[in-house]
């Protein structure tokens, strides 16, 4: 699991921004009404368009809205409030208008994601299994709980969709975050592992965590996040290409390199994947297969194999 930068953008100003690009199909037949109503010099009818109706529910909520971000910036989420506090015709009316507001495809979300993209450098992998591309965003406070804060720019998280599929709605207990938030949390002690078993005879990632020196409140949450949303499944899924990507990589050094032994190689290896963080799951899953007599044995065997050369190794080169 990863840390990812957040943007800094007002949130007030966000919301309001998606709120003026939208609209709905019923807004023209209220605007022809009221355009009617003024050429005959009648009083105008009593209905909102989309927009306004939003609006209004913003201005009502400003502090509700405000209080999202102190509790963001202190990690104690006391102040998150269900459905529309201040409500403006119907709760349920209210709801279902602010829900509306978020489309992962409408351009200034999209705008956020972008942006998000270039503040952590171009990295697009999701945060919590880091082996699938972002294609979502994650609204850690759920919008259907909680449609106030369904476009509220930190509470949209990238995500990928397997991962945001597996995620809880009951995501606070007592103030205190039950699940991951990666523009919140960032751990530099080790609680990722990775043991190699053998399925149908091909070696395979299995992860898990352990402790270690962490503090039991946040590796409460790492172990909450990894066991309810099947980390360890979608990981092993993602690094499955490591196993052959791997194996190739070492006999194609063995080749062009002269390698006295496996060995030597396998020891020159090891110091080109030493992770910068230790939990990276691509490294890590790279140095438990370097250490695995199973995959070790899978290499060998391919080294052994009958008239192994360049030209042969060639096509086995992913």
């Amino acid at each position: 699991m990863k840390h990812l930068n957040h943007t800094n953008d007002d949130a007030i100003s966000f919301i309001s921004k998606i709120i003026d690009n939208k609209s709905e199909k019923a807004d023209k037949e209220i605007l022809r009404r009221r355009r009617k109503a003024e050429e005959i010099g009648s009083s105008k009818p009593n209905e909102l368009t989309y927009q306004e109706r939003c609006h209004s529910i913003l201005d009502k909520n400003k502090k509700s809205i405000s209080d999202y971000d102190t509790d963001f910036n202190n990690d104690q989420w006391t102040d998150i409030k269900l459905g529309i506090p201040s409500v403006t015709i119907t709760e349920e009316n209210d709801k279902t208008d602010f829900k509306k507001l978020y489309l992962y495809r409408n351009n200034y979300i999209q705008e956020l994601c972008n942006d998000l993209r270039k503040s952590n450098y171009g990295e697009w992998m999701c945060p919590i299994c880091q082996v699938t591309p972002v294609n979502s965003l994650d609204h850690y406070i759920p919008k259907t709980k909680y449609p106030l804060y369904a476009v509220h720019p930190r509470n949209l998280i990238p995500c990928c969709t397997t991962c945001n599929g597996h995620k809880s709605e009951k995501v606070v207990e007592e103030g205190k975050r039950v699940y991951w938030n990666a523009f919140l949390d960032s751990v530099e002690q080790r609680y990722l592992y990775c043991d190699i078993i053998l399925e149908n005879g091909i070696p395979t990632c299995n992860f898990s965590t352990k402790k270690g020196d962490l503090s039991d409140e946040l590796y409460k949450v790492i172990k909450t996040t990894f066991d309810d949303l099947h980390v360890a499944d979608t990981m092993r899924d993602g690094v499955s290409c490591f196993v052959t990507e791997l194996r190739d990589s070492i006999v194609k050094n063995l080749i062009k390199n002269n390698f006295e032994s496996l060995e030597q190689c396998i020891c020159v290896i090891k110091q080109l994947y030493q992770p910068k963080n230790v939990n990276d799951v691509r490294k890590v899953a790279q140095l438990a297969l370097l250490d695995s007599p199973a995959f070790l044995k899978v290499v060998n065997d391919l080294v052994s194999c009958k008239n192994i050369s360049s030209m042969d190794i060639s096509p086995l080169i992913a």
